[in-house]
């Protein structure tokens, strides 16, 4: 039965040098030799991930954390916030200047920095996936989703990620998994942070990296070796080659 191999990028199929191993890539290879389909499913944007994902075949790819999710050239799903939500999200970070530092805009045309500059305009001909704010603390990141429901929060370790509330790594992962007809139960699903916890919880096998967050760990099935140690390579080979 052929599986689906959904892969987290940063943490898990990089290595701490934002390399990708030759046996990782030629794992990679022999994978798809074999009949068996890959995902990639990663939070950053398209743009910022073209030269990791060009390294090794792939049939789909899921950008964003879900915001967006390719197959090819047919698009699943394009998740976005709306532009008059975007530009009162903006208005409630000015206010609360003292607790955002900084705002950044994910889009389909790149990141965008510098969006709490008082003569900054939002781009007009490019999707808006989500935005990035550095906050103080949680309790600034709740605030933020209470007085906007139709996003929620990705933490991590120093800045908070909003995305559309019906946009996620697992949400993309099965629409690809239906696209190519792959059963639940044969997704094999590979992460190491917050935004992977649903993923792996779900994914017929769900495997957290030896460096995963502890949190992330506990969601998972299985625990492979780090990505410094080539641990999704080491675990495909193991015991799907």
């Amino acid at each position: 039965m052929p599986k689906l191999i959904a892969l987290d990028l940063d943490g898990t199929t990089l290595r701490s040098d934002l390399t990708i191993s030759p046996f990782t890539i030629e794992t990679l290879k022999k994978c798809r030799e074999n009949g068996h389909y890959i995902t990639v499913a990663t939070g950053r944007l398209q743009q910022s991930c073209a030269a990791f994902i060009a390294q090794f075949e792939h049939d789909a790819a899921i950008f964003g954390d879900g915001t967006h999710a390719q197959c090819g050239e047919e698009v699943l799903c394009n998740h976005t916030i709306e532009p008059h939500r975007l530009s009162l999200m903006l208005d409630w970070a000015r206010t609360n200047v003292q607790y955002v530092k900084a705002a950044t805009l994910c889009t389909s045309i790149g990141y965008i920095p510098n969006a709490l500059a008082t003569d900054f305009v939002p781009p007009t001909k490019a999707d808006i996936f989500g935005i990035t704010l550095t906050l103080s603390d949680h309790a600034q990141a709740a605030q933020f989703v209470a007085q906007f429901p139709e996003v929620h929060s990705a933490f991590y370790e120093a800045w908070f990620d909003f995305w559309p509330v019906n946009a996620g790594k697992w949400p993309a992962v099965q629409l690809v998994a239906k696209h190519l007809n792959i059963p639940i139960n044969e997704i094999i699903a590979f992460g190491d942070n917050n935004n992977d916890i649903a993923m792996l919880r779900h994914a017929g096998t769900g495997i957290a990296m030896g460096n995963a967050l502890e949190k992330t760990k506990a969601a998972a099935k299985l625990i492979c070796d780090t990505n410094d140690n080539d641990g999704v390579a080491r675990w495909l080979s193991e015991n799907i080659l």
